[in-house]
């Protein structure tokens, strides 16, 4: 009875939730697990940022509330936001490229979510590519977050960054 029920239907369903895959196919990481990783990275790169802050002199208590930017209140340009803005931009990039070109092709957030980025041949990023893609995802977010939300709607799951630099999010560890 118990052989009936792991060649059911039921049990390919659950193996294919579980991303555990038989035939050894690529699977595409999809929306929400994409998401998750991408707020793991924020987690793990909003201290170092912070301390870059500090580091440079930059007050963040100068920076607007939520509400006052919700009512258009902007923060005053200076020269320590300037520098501040420039530096977070750095990090971000530095982390991002870092890991992604790494044995791993996955950030820490990507691997705790057990996903990692490819092209779509499955070969490793170019440090040339990882920065393509990493400007690119700034237009998917430009676009009211257009290009990201594309990747419920596609087969592959890809995101607008993903098509114009011809990569993928497969599940899988490297």
């Amino acid at each position: 009875q118990l052989l009936i029920i792991l060649n059911s239907k039921s049990m390919r369903n659950f193996r294919s939730f579980l991303q555990i895959n038989p035939n050894n196919q690529e699977i595409y990481a999809g929306f929400w697990v994409r998401l998750c990783a991408t707020f793991i990275d924020m987690i793990i790169t909003a201290p170092i940022i912070w301390a870059a802050f500090h580091i440079i002199g930059f007050d963040m208590t100068s920076l607007p509330t939520v509400e006052q930017m919700l009512e258009g209140i902007q923060p005053a340009e200076t020269t320590k936001k300037r520098i501040a803005d420039f530096v977070s931009w750095i990090i971000s990039i530095a982390y991002s490229v870092y890991f992604i070109t790494s044995k791993q092709q996955a950030t820490p957030g990507k691997r705790i979510m057990n996903i990692y980025i490819a092209t779509k041949d499955g070969r490793k990023l170019t440090v040339n590519r990882c920065f393509s893609s990493f400007f690119a995802s700034i237009l998917s977010g430009l676009l009211l977050g257009v290009g990201f939300v594309m990747i419920a709607n596609k087969k592959e799951k890809t995101a607008l960054h993903d098509l114009i630099c011809n990569t993928r999010v497969f599940y899988g560890k490297k």
